[in-house]
């Protein structure tokens, strides 16, 4: 069919239109390309490299368009960190119905956000799976740079996920529930007192294989501050259920379980541990140790007893597992505290 001039611009028109937009799936699937293959997608949406963003570096590439759209002059930046383990994305613009159809887009494709009063006009986060897109208005010298921040892990292999350790894998909520199955992931509140609790997420729900998340940014349920694997600490979920789900299956690298004997725990240390007594603010948590084969770095326990009631067992503020072995005192791993690598403990508010 021969093409009249009117048709020829037309097309043309649309073509230029088009090149000129980063949508949704754009910007999701330019996270975590290489950086051949996204200067290359930038340079065909007629987008410059911007070397004098203060934010260049040689692992962030940042790149700039003003362009008119609709008789507006429309100001874009992009800004890629290059990560293999985290890529990032950060995408400005000046329009705000551009900004407006982000948005609408997110929520269409799934993307979950936690804060029910997000808007337009405050940071807000949402997420689906291992991706997470934030978003914030950036204003300078009464310029309002409208800001789509997105950033994509990886969830690990089915056989990197075999110790207790490994499930500090799982940044959030939304990546366990990626990996286990959304019905194997509830989001809950954790007691520590009756007064203090936490948000928090439970994987496997009152089974041998429960697994407590606390998180850090509680809000958005992400950021393990740390695990609680075993033991008998209620959730909101757990308060009514009564029945027994038997010895926890997660194991630490150092082979330590839930239920193990002090006996067991202080061979396998090659040393005598001390923990607080259970007249103290701390009951049964272990106290710190430098000395010994476990590295108790990343590790905190809350040990249990069976017959640790009397006034002798309840006169010291530190008990030493060789007094308390010679005591023939029926003491036991209650639940682990798995640490993540910067964490630090906060098992003092497990009294």
């Amino acid at each position: 069919m021969k093409k009249t001039p009117v048709l020829l611009a037309l097309l043309l028109c649309a073509g230029w239109a088009q090149a000129q937009a980063l949508d949704l799936d754009d910007l999701i699937s330019l996270t975590g390309q290489g950086v051949q293959k996204f200067d290359a997608h930038l340079g065909r949406k007629s987008y410059k490299r911007d070397y004098e963003s203060p934010r260049e570096s040689p692992s962030n590439y940042n790149y700039y368009q003003q362009k008119k759209s609709k008789g507006e002059e429309v100001l874009r930046k992009v800004s890629y960190q290059d990560d293999d383990k985290a890529p990032a994305l950060r995408y400005q613009t000046t329009s705000q119905s551009e900004f407006s159809g982000l948005l609408h887009d997110l929520k269409k494709a799934g993307y979950v956000c936690y804060d029910p009063a997000a808007d337009e006009r405050k940071p807000a986060l949402y997420q689906k799976g291992t991706c997470s897109v934030s978003t914030a208005l950036d204003v300078k010298d009464s310029l309002t740079l409208y800001t789509v921040s997105i950033q994509k892990t990886s969830l690990p292999k089915s056989k990197e996920v075999a110790y207790a350790e490994d499930l500090l894998k799982f940044g959030s909520h939304e990546s366990l529930a990626a990996f286990f199955g959304e019905d194997n992931v509830r989001k809950d509140v954790f007691h520590y007192t009756d007064t203090e609790i936490n948000k928090c997420s439970v994987l496997f729900p009152n089974t041998s294989r429960e697994v407590i998340f606390i998180w850090n940014d509680e809000v958005n349920y992400r950021k393990p501050a740390f695990l609680i694997v075993g033991g008998h600490l209620q959730t909101s979920g757990t308060q009514e259920y009564t029945l027994e789900t038997g010895q926890n299956e997660w194991q630490t690298r150092q082979g330590i379980f839930s239920g193990m004997k002090l006996q067991e725990l202080e061979k396998l240390h090659g040393s005598p541990i001390s923990f607080y007594s259970w007249n103290t603010d701390r009951p049964g948590v272990l106290a710190p140790t430098k000395t010994g084969a476990i590295d108790f770095s990343r590790l905190s326990i809350v040990f249990a007893c069976l017959n640790c009631t009397d006034k002798s067992a309840l006169s010291t503020t530190l008990i030493n597992s060789q007094n308390a072995i010679a005591d023939d005192r029926k003491i036991y791993i209650s639940s682990l505290i798995i640490l993540p690598e910067k964490g630090q403990a906060t098992t003092a508010a497990l009294r």
